[in-house]
């Protein structure tokens, strides 16, 4: 499962398989990185452990989506689906609407 919708501007960058279990792909544009992860596993597979000023829960069509972030900007956001744990981030932030577009989009 990847993401079929992506903002304007940003391309496929790389994809590497993380321990033998988790899937990453990176998207980049001039200055930004979005990164989705993808693991059979209940447990976080983001990889960010930072603590942010903004956390709340967003009910999608497929998820319960945690969204975090700080001055109205997401920068991680992880769900579970199934028997799979997701994680999208962005090194500049994006706006909860374009954030669960691109997660709505994924299949």
């Amino acid at each position: 499962k990847t993401p079929q919708y992506l903002p304007d501007g940003y391309e496929f960058s790389s994809a590497a398989l993380i321990f033998g279990e988790t899937v990453e792909i990176d998207y980049k544009n001039a200055d930004d990185k979005i990164s989705f992860r993808c693991a059979e596993t209940d447990s976080d597979v983001s990889g960010d452990y930072n603590t942010y000023e903004e956390e709340k829960k967003v009910d999608t069509e497929n998820a319960a989506v945690t969204v975090k972030g700080k001055d109205g900007k997401v920068f991680l956001a992880t769900w579970l689906s199934g028997k799979m744990s997701f994680s999208l981030s962005s090194t500049a932030g994006l706006s909860e609407e374009e954030t669960l577009k691109i997660i709505e989009s994924i299949k």
